[in-house]
């Protein structure tokens, strides 16, 4: 009303216009959205008509930061570190109830369990035999309760008629033998215990000194896991069967474990002689029941370790029944091997330390078609297994474990293992929260040296020793030609001690070759380096490398010094030569 009154005193020919403010609200924003959908068509509209753009590293890591905020990755940290920390708790606790699966008896209610167990009946175990008008609706089964009678019964509300099939075990209720639950194939329960675990956690990187035999190992199980199309567009079945052996030690199981891991497949390990059994036919019924539930894994890897306990070759001559049981037991692995697809999921590894034991029919193609052999480490190897078993280890800064594998030439991975164990016993005795190099060379001298006797490879391992002066200075009488029967070369290094009164003196003796003389050269650098820890770079000591005699009645006589080598303690990365013929110092 005030508005029309001064419209009409101060202009009587004005017209009046009505304008609520809400109104304008909305025409403003219908125009801002009408030019912002302009906007976007014509900015769409450009983009599509200009040239491609190719998203760079920076353009994709900032999509990649989108939805994160700026305590993100702290937050995450932290999540980690928490979860690291409760595991060391849980290492250090040890086993608790929970991990038992049980609850603390506090917490038991018998009562309620009893009334539950009363209210629901046990099932029986059936067999389904037949399935009549299969897959109508109206379709029936036909099951075989043992030592009952056999019956025509429908499915219970809870089972679909896809999950049952012809041959298979089910349980029935006890008043109309209704089937209500499929079960799984039955299985003895020492062949179920054989699975290790669904996926190891053994990964490549665990695997050292066996590079050449992993390669070899992962393109015959690994890719027709993992690739199988490669297989089918070449028209080639990939082998059925691999092979692995060599001394005890090497790494074996531990590389078919990891290949386990990197194809996400169930490890089945078997012992050989797990499956002698004593009653007839029981060896291979085990052999059919550890196949079956292979077959039930999506992806599995059945490993057989000392395979030779079953596997030997058959003799003509009539032997005892154990020995038919054995070869009635090997005999069902070849069938198995026949019978599966090599393309399927299913793939047999077999570990061995005598290979020239085997059967023939075991080790043909089509069954074993690759044999791949784990052989001692090298050098690199060596200091590959010391740097992993070190790993998890509370070790001092600067340990030279180089040096170490040198001082343990022809070793195997698992005396390398003892040989970090038995440093870190060395290192508990001490009362010292790590270990430290010294401790290495002690358990070196003690496992290497003091456990020789009972070492399991075939060229026996270096020893250090401590001879008086007088030993050494009497030069040794020239071995006569007539009382050789086979030569062997023996490196030794005389260092002086402290005291001047005796000397340390590395030797060892084996059946001479270039490749193991330049091996023994090598691990005497090593043993010079430990001898002397205030090491001189000026310095320089005598490796010398004598002939050993072998007369007819076992004596040995040492000839003179056939060479001599100047070891300069200064060159890093000493090792054998190209040649063979030396070390890689200077050798005069």
């Amino acid at each position: 009303m005030l508005d029309e009154r001064l419209c009409g005193k101060h202009q009587p020919a004005g017209i009046l216009l009505h304008v609520c403010a809400e109104d304008l609200a909305k025409m403003a924003a219908g125009e801002c959205q009408t030019s912002n959908r302009k906007d976007y068509e014509n900015e769409e509209d450009e983009l599509l008509a200009g040239p491609e753009t190719v998203l760079d590293e920076g353009d994709i890591a900032l999509l990649k930061t989108y939805g994160l905020g700026p305590y993100s990755r702290v937050i995450k940290q932290v999540e980690d570190d928490i979860k690291k920390a409760q595991q060391a708790v849980n290492d250090l606790i040890g086993i608790k109830e929970s991990d038992t699966g049980l609850s603390l008896p506090s917490l038991w209610d018998l009562v309620s369990d009893k009334q539950m167990m009363q209210e629901e009946q046990p099932l029986q175990v059936a067999r389904c035999t037949k399935i009549i008008n299969a897959g109508e609706e109206d379709a029936k089964y036909m099951i075989n309760v043992k030592q009952i009678a056999k019956f025509v019964v429908g499915l219970g509300e809870k089972v679909a008629p896809t999950d049952i099939e012809e041959g298979m075990r089910v349980g029935v209720d006890r008043t109309k033998y209704a089937i209500q639950i499929p079960l799984p194939p039955k299985i003895d329960p020492t062949v179920s215990l054989m699975t290790v675990e669904d996926k190891p956690d053994v990964t490549y990187d665990d695997v050292g000194g066996a590079k050449d035999a992993l390669e070899k190992l992962r393109e015959v199980v690994e890719l027709p896991l993992l690739h199988p199309e490669r297989f089918v567009n070449l028209g080639i079945d990939p082998p059925k069967g691999v092979l692995l052996y060599g001394p005890p030690g090497t790494g074996k199981t531990l590389s078919a474990r990891a290949v386990a891991n990197r194809t996400d497949a169930c490890f089945i390990r078997v012992i050989g002689s797990e499956l002698v059994q004593k009653y007839v036919g029981e060896g291979a019924r085990m052999v059919r029941e550890l196949f079956t539930m292979a077959r039930s894994k999506k992806a599995c890897i059945v490993f057989f370790d000392e395979v030779d306990a079953i596997g030997g070759a058959r003799s003509s001559s009539e032997e005892g029944g154990t020995d038919n049981e054995v070869q009635r037991t090997m005999l069902q692995i070849v069938t198995e091997l026949d019978g599966f697809d090599p393309r399927g999921n299913i793939k047999v590894l077999m570990a061995t330390n005598r290979p020239d034991t085997l059967d023939p029919a075991l080790m043909r193609p089509g069954r074993l078609d690759r044999k791949v052999e784990f052989n001692l480490p090298e050098l690199e190897g060596r200091t590959q297994i010391l740097k992993i078993h070190a790993k998890s280890m509370n070790c001092d800064r600067g340990i030279r474990f180089e040096l170490v594998s040198r001082l343990c030439p022809n070793t195997t991975g698992a005396e390398l293992r003892s040989v970090c164990t038995e440093a870190g016993m060395f290192a508990i005795r001490a009362r010292r929260k790590s270990v430290s190099e010294k401790d290495f060379l002690e358990s070196v001298n003690k496992v290497i040296k003091g456990y020789k006797k009972f070492s399991s490879t075939p060229n026996g391992h270096p020893a250090v020793r401590k001879r008086p002066s007088s030993a050494m200075s009497s030069p040794a009488p020239p071995a006569p030609a007539k009382l050789k029967t086979r030569s062997e070369f023996s490196v030794t290094l005389e260092v002086p001690s402290a005291d001047a009164a005796s000397f340390y003196r590395y030797e060892f003796k084996e059946a001479g070759s270039t490749w193991e003389q330049a091996q023994r050269v090598d691990a005497a650098v090593g043993a010079a380096e430990v001898v002397l820890d205030d090491l001189n770079p000026t310095s320089t000591y005598e490796v010398r490398i004598y002939e050993v005699a072998k007369a007819a009645d076992g004596e040995e006589v040492v000839s003179a010094p056939s060479e001599v080598a100047a070891v300069d303690t200064d060159v890093p990365g000493c090792g054998p030569s190209d040649s063979g013929q030396g070390c890689l110092c200077s050798i005069q």
